[in-house]
């Protein structure tokens, strides 16, 4: 069955009409009432930390409540709402998100709720700060001036090193789009602006303080690269890191393979940064230069750490990603995506680049695509999430090619993807927001409403504004038409 549905998809693939899809936010999205407030989902905290505990996990979260009960009386309104926000945001900051859970998400809830009650302690107003100001930024005087004095409270406190790192980057974040988007600006911010390299090395001395407080070389290397994440490419803090990254890395006498995996996902993206997202023929010989330059230093440095630590499959991640730019051949990268599986069979990672390397508009084709995922979907290794690279993949095929999303023979491979996943992990509501995008975009309107309402406030809003989901959402057609 299997053999004759890919034979199907790929004679689809390859006779469909092609159309650019647009996700332009209206002018005038539909009444908000139709999108409800995100509300507790009241996920179990004690579970999630069984499911992901270590030393390190448990002795932050220790660190941070007690910090937490010295602020704010057990008798307080918003006492019970605040702790779970801050033990939702330790997990999330240390442990990450795999599932897509929202953990994130969930903590801002509560942080809403304690901060709405009456609640201004450091840590809670963060996390709040933090999740709007990845996307968003300061237009106002008082907007900004209360974002700053806000981190600049957290920094000054108690509050594991750790936990604080995230608010200073957001902070060098903001004021990056800040300068970005002068021309809008409602008051003079410029005073404001020279406080962006501050915060950006003041998010790096937390982790320098965060190593003297236990932290793991391992988690050490993912919050370096989570500040690479939240940075984003942008081209001013990016340079900043360049220049201090390298002696942090010493400082914090990073053992070898450590210090080659932390500099070389920085360099990667560096690399592209250089570049820039536009079409290869927009890219300036200057950016063209520099990419070339970075990625070749991370190759040497990823290379170099291999013949000493070669189980390591942070390196073979990293250098799947430098392939990517440097496009040197399918064998490359099927001999890095090889030696990883070596190491570890079900690397979601692994799985997730190479898919994308495939894509035609990098090194592959559709048939490489479709070929490929049904390979993965065929492991039902849901706990690595395998199957689901299959929809990711044609997800990226359908943004050129519209006419998948309404194809049976591609919902009819991964609509029981996604019916197997959330009914094995169904508080992943990035997982459940990309069902409900296909169901919407396929016309499946018995499950765009299911999940839609299953979802309520709680989508996800990493990748989705309330305005796009407003649009997205308003789409469905009542029951009864």
């Amino acid at each position: 069955m299997i053999r004759i549905l890919k034979a199907s998809l790929i004679c689809l693939l390859l006779c469909g009409a092609s159309a650019v899809l647009s996700y332009a936010e209206v002018t005038s999205p539909s009444p908000e009432d139709q999108v409800p407030e995100a509300s507790p989902r009241n996920l179990d905290i004690d579970s999630l930390y069984a499911r992901n505990s270590s030393p390190y996990l448990l002795a932050m979260e220790s660190a941070a409540l007690a910090e937490y009960d010295t602020r704010n009386p057990k008798t307080a309104l918003w006492y019970e709402n605040g702790r779970k926000a801050v033990r939702l945001f330790v997990l999330q900051q240390i442990e990450e998100d795999f599932h897509g859970e929202g953990l994130l998400m969930e903590a801002d809830t509560y942080s809403a709720l304690a901060y709405q009650a009456g609640c201004h302690d450091p840590l809670i107003s963060a996390v709040c700060d933090i999740l709007v100001y990845r996307k968003r930024y300061s237009l106002k005087r008082d907007n900004l001036e209360g974002h700053l004095s806000r981190v600049d409270a957290l920094a000054q406190s108690n509050y594991p090193a750790v936990l604080k790192a995230p608010a200073l980057v957001i902070a060098a974040v903001n004021l990056a789009s800040v300068y970005r988007n002068r021309t809008m600006w409602e008051d003079d911010l410029s005073e404001f602006l020279s406080r962006r390299a501050q915060y950006l090395n003041g998010a790096l001395d937390q982790l320098e303080s965060a190593a003297t407080e236990g932290m793991p070389e391992n988690i050490a290397v993912e919050q370096i690269a989570q500040i690479v994440e939240n940075i984003d490419r942008d081209l001013s803090n990016m340079n900043s890191l360049g220049e201090g990254i390298e002696p942090l890395i010493t400082r914090m006498k990073f053992s070898p393979s450590a210090r080659a995996a932390a500099m070389g996902n920085f360099l990667v993206s560096w690399a592209w940064t250089a570049r820039g997202s536009g079409w290869a023929k927009d890219v300036t010989p200057e950016g063209w230069r520099l990419m070339n330059e970075r990625l070749t230093l991370a190759a040497r440095i990823l290379e170099e750490a291999r013949s000493n630590s070669p189980e390591d499959i942070r390196l073979l991640l990293i250098s799947m990603t430098v392939e990517l730019g440097q496009g040197n051949g399918k064998y490359r990268m099927n001999q890095l995506f090889d030696d990883a599986l070596r190491i570890e069979p079900s690397n979601y990672q692994a799985h997730s680049k190479k898919i994308y390397y495939l894509q035609p508009r990098w090194y592959g084709t559709s048939d490489d695509v479709i070929a490929f995922g049904l390979t993965c979907a065929k492991t039902k290794d849901y706990a690595n999430k395998l199957p689901l690279v299959l929809q990711e993949g044609i997800w990226l095929l359908a943004d050129q090619q519209e006419s998948l999303f309404k194809s049976e023979k591609v919902w009819m491979l991964i609509q029981p993807i996604f019916e197997e996943y959330l009914k094995q992990f169904p508080n992943s509501v990035r997982i459940r927001t990309r069902y409900l995008q296909w169901a919407i975009h396929g016309e499946y309107w018995d499950i765009a409403r299911a999940q839609r309402d299953i979802l309520a406030g709680n989508w996800d809003r990493n990748n989705l504004s309330k305005v796009k989901y407003t649009e997205l959402v308003s789409k469905i057609p009542l029951k009864n038409l």
